[in-house]
């Protein structure tokens, strides 16, 4: 039902004064137009309620009264409702394809000519610009409307584009990214043609261009190109496009002089001076420095999907893991001591902070396609972020928009989720839920899970797409993804990435199919069982055989005895660099030293080990180690495992032997004493107590 917003009005009045004839002059006063405007559309009320099975009744000196039956108004009214809320959602429509239109006009124009090319009357487009004023505001643009004039959009060349990304961002939705990586630019044009921007779209971001900007990037070999996060990939490709368009047509960023003395040389620069040095190749254009360095910067403030560790970040990890630390007590002080040992939560914020705060510096836009699901699915702990984030606001002065706030939710969701979820019991059908790489998400998917399936026999196990080995597939009874996984000869139920009410029916349902299989996968499950059981046993006999106690330079520093321990573990030098490595990234997101307790846990997971490995070491001929670096320190525990897909069963074993130096008083004097048979022989009998608690288990 296609009515005008007035014409909508006049019938809500007769609607509601049923009982009673309104005259044209009553109607007129109440909505705010003349009585001969009333008079004017009183023929197209009547057709409508025509249509609709009534009457409209006109008396002269009385007025109009709507007559019918009961059931018969009821019906229109519920189908008015009904169009209202569709309307709304046009309006939304309507609204964008405006800001789309104001965007890509190069000169101003007349009411009349958006009012034709959207169907509606100047008033409604009038309207509609005053209800976009906050959007342009934001993006630092504003609407100018002069009679005789006509409208537009007036701001920086810079603001200009920040807007036009913005709107684009807003519109591709996640679905479609990972097809973009996939088929090329047509999906991002279709995805924002399915979301009513198809009007004009072409001059603004030519399809061409941006398959000709994806091409580009794909084929430079860069390490941090390729850990962007998916979303951040395309923002870039979209971002780079817009401006070759823009600069294509004359319109260039105006020069600043605040970037290069802000930001130090470092791959990044080069990253986007050689995207710079492309560009004028592949479209022979002239790339300025203003634009590289705006390159530069949306490289900065892009998410990533993982933390190497490789280096110190640019605001710098210890001040990074401070703001870290203070944010966890603002969120929570009951909880932080829990949040604050939880590695892969410190691990996720370490990845997500830096790239965030950079964006909120710059003032740089960011699209949470989540947020309001977040906001509704997690309320308490959205608010609790909302607090967590002052001190961001406090250290930066810069306040945290909504968006940043809600994937800082999903961080802290997760881990939180994590700490409910060590109190629930153990399941029996197995479940893996699949994820790209991400930690926040997720986590947060897994965490959710855990609780709303809290009742259920199940056992969740958290996987990476490239976890899904024959090995894996064989104790995972069904898996969860978020993505739309395609030739895996598994049972795969996907479902939304924050879990609707729908999808934990269907999980409930397959849970009740599987728990109730038929009795010979009973043999199946006590051949596995017997498979674990001597898997677990060769690798504790090989932990005992290769354990050592070492005795090295009272006098080396830090850096001197992780070289030590990684030639002692892997035996290879090549092996014995990259062990180094990962035990210095290990070191950089939080230190291992325990002066206060006098001993060092070095611990990692590395692809230069294939085996579990213990080693303990004391400072020759010295009490401690007496290196400023060590932090008088008198015995060292260095344990590795592999990377690989058992790294929550060895990190369980593992673990056993650290919760040991806690539990057992003399565990660590025995170390001191440096009697290499003694201490294996405790190590024994730890391990033996978790290989008893791994059969209790089955």
């Amino acid at each position: 039902m296609n009515i005008t917003p007035r014409i909508h009005q006049i019938i809500n009045m007769l609607l509601d004064h049923q009982s009673e004839s309104l005259t044209d002059q009553k109607i007129a006063d109440r909505i705010g137009v003349s009585k001969r405007t009333i008079l004017r559309d009183m023929d197209e009320v009547s057709e409508i309620i025509q249509q609709n099975g009534l009457v409209l009744e006109r008396k002269k000196g009385e007025g109009s009264r709507l007559v019918g039956e009961t059931d018969t108004i009821a019906r229109f009214k519920e189908s008015l409702e009904n169009g209202s809320r569709a309307e709304a959602s046009d309006k939304d429509a309507r609204r964008n394809q405006l800001l789309l239109l104001l965007l890509g006009s190069k000169e101003p124009q007349k009411l009349y000519y958006y009012a034709q090319k959207l169907g509606v009357s100047e008033a409604t487009i009038s309207t509609d610009l005053e209800s976009l004023e906050p959007w342009a505001k934001e993006c630092h643009l504003s609407i100018l409307k002069r009679p005789g004039y006509g409208v537009t959009l007036e701001g920086s060349e810079k603001n200009f584009r920040k807007a036009l990304q913005r709107l684009i961002s807003a519109n591709v939705s996640n679905d479609h990214v990972r097809e973009f990586l996939k088929n090329g630019s047509n999906v991002v044009l279709q995805s924002l043609q399915q979301n009513n921007l198809d009007d004009n779209i072409y001059s603004l971001m030519d399809g061409k261009i941006l398959t000709r900007v994806q091409r580009l990037l794909e084929s430079i070999d860069n390490e941090h190109l390729k850990r962007l996060a998916s979303e951040a990939y395309v923002g870039l490709i979209i971002h780079i496009t817009i401006a070759v368009e823009r600069i294509l047509q004359g319109e260039l960023v105006e020069e600043e002089n605040t970037l290069t003395q802000k930001f130090r040389v470092d791959d990044d620069t080069h990253l986007a001076r050689t995207i710079a040095d492309k560009l004028e190749e592949e479209f022979a254009i002239s790339i300025s420095k203003q634009e590289v360095e705006n390159i530069m910067l949306h490289i900065k403030g892009a998410k990533i999907q993982y933390f190497n560790g490789s280096s110190e970040t640019k605001i710098g990890t210890e001040k990074l893991l401070g703001i870290i630390d203070s944010m966890i007590e603002s969120y929570d002080p009951e909880i932080a001591s829990e949040l604050k040992y939880d590695e892969e939560f410190i691990h996720g914020l370490l990845m997500h902070l830096e790239p965030a705060i950079v964006r909120l510096q710059y003032e740089m836009n960011i699209h949470n396609p989540l947020l309001e699901e977040i906001q509704t699915e997690y309320p308490d702990v959205f608010a609790r972020c909302k607090k967590a984030a002052r001190v961001i606001t406090e250290e930066f002065e810069k306040e945290v928009p909504d968006a940043e706030i809600g994937y800082l939710t999903m961080h802290f969701g997760a881990a939180v989720e994590r700490i409910r979820d060590r109190k629930q019991n153990s399941r029996c059908v197995n479940i893996g839920v699949i994820c790209a790489s991400g930690f926040g998400l997720a986590r947060l998917m897994m965490a959710k899970l855990s609780r709303e399936l809290r009742n259920e026999d199940v056992q969740l196990s958290a996987l990476g797409i490239e976890e899904l080995t024959p090995y894996v597939t064989s104790r995972i009874d069904f898996f969860l993804s978020s993505l739309a996984l395609e030739g895996n000869k598994v049972d795969i139920v996907q479902i939304s990435p924050l879990i609707t009410v729908r999808d934990i029916e269907v999980i409930r349902m397959k849970i009740q199919e599987y728990a109730h299989m038929p009795a010979k996968t009973q043999e199946t499950d006590f051949t596995r069982q017997l498979d674990e059981i001597n898997y677990l046993t060769a690798k504790i006999k090989s932990v005992l055989r290769r354990y050592r106690h070492l005795e090295l330079p009272a006098n080396q520093s830090l850096d001197d005895i992780f070289t030590l321990l990684a030639e002692e573990v892997t035996g290879s030098s090549m092996s014995a660099m990259v062990l180094r490595a990962d035990f210095e990234n290990r070191e950089k997101i939080m230190s291992q030293l325990f002066p206060e307790l006098g001993f060092a846990l070095f611990h990692c997971k590395s692809r230069a080990v294939n085996e579990c490995s213990i080693l303990t070491a004391t400072a020759k001929g010295s009490d401690l180690f007496t290196d400023p670096s060590m932090k008088q320190i008198k015995a060292i525990i260095c344990m590795t495992m592999p990377d690989d897909q058992e790294i929550k069963e060895n990190g369980k074993m593992l673990g056993e032997v650290s919760s040991a130096l806690v539990d057992e008083d003399d565990l660590l004097a025995l170390i001191e004493s440096g009697q290499e048979d003694t201490i294996r022989n405790r190590m024994q009998s730890i391990l033996r107590r978790y290989f008893n608690a791994f059969l209790n288990h089955f």
